[in-house]
């Protein structure tokens, strides 16, 4: 039957679409930070790119935050040399800093899907120990990389070209 192509994304990037898309794949547990609670999470980070989370086994709890408070964050570029920023702050104070900013929370469960838009800070927690296990539709959206937040697209420059050139990955 009739299938979806990359070239119906946008008459402006035809197939380049298909070629700046990565799909990584998380799993629970091995190195994911974990609280003291021994859960795996993803501490607080804001990405220069579009994000489909799928969710395919287990669940996750989402914290959004818009990237207009990103000065209220404490940004910091990844010390590990990839392109994305992380909150300074202690994992342990942002249940009391999200007190002071609006923000969403998410919990997706097998089968569902949530965008994050390019530069929206999010932190996720696994949310059982059992297995979780998701890919991410990661998109490369250049106008919204530089619109959006132009300041630290430019700051990343660097290592995004590393990791374009394939020289760090997750």
């Amino acid at each position: 039957g009739d299938r979806f192509k990359p070239s119906d994304l946008s008459p402006f990037l035809g197939i380049q679409a298909a070629a700046l898309t990565t799909v990584p794949i998380f799993l629970a547990g091995g190195d994911a930070t974990q609280d003291k609670q021994g859960h795996a999470r993803t501490d607080l980070h804001s990405e220069p790119i579009g994000n489909i989370a799928v969710q395919l086994e287990g669940e996750k709890s989402w914290i959004l935050v818009d990237p207009s408070y990103t000065p209220l964050l404490r940004p910091t570029i990844a010390a590990d040399g990839r392109a994305f920023f992380h909150s300074a702050y202690d994992p342990s104070e942002l249940p009391k800093i999200l007190k002071t900013l609006p923000h969403y929370e998410v919990l997706t469960k097998p089968g569902d899907a949530l965008w994050i838009p390019t530069w929206f800070w999010h932190r996720v927690d696994y949310v059982n120990d059992g297995v979780s296990f998701g890919a991410s539709l990661f998109h490369f959206r250049p106008m919204e990389y530089f619109r959006n937040n132009p300041l630290f697209g430019a700051l990343i420059v660097p290592n995004l070209t590393k990791e374009l050139a394939g020289f760090k990955f997750q």
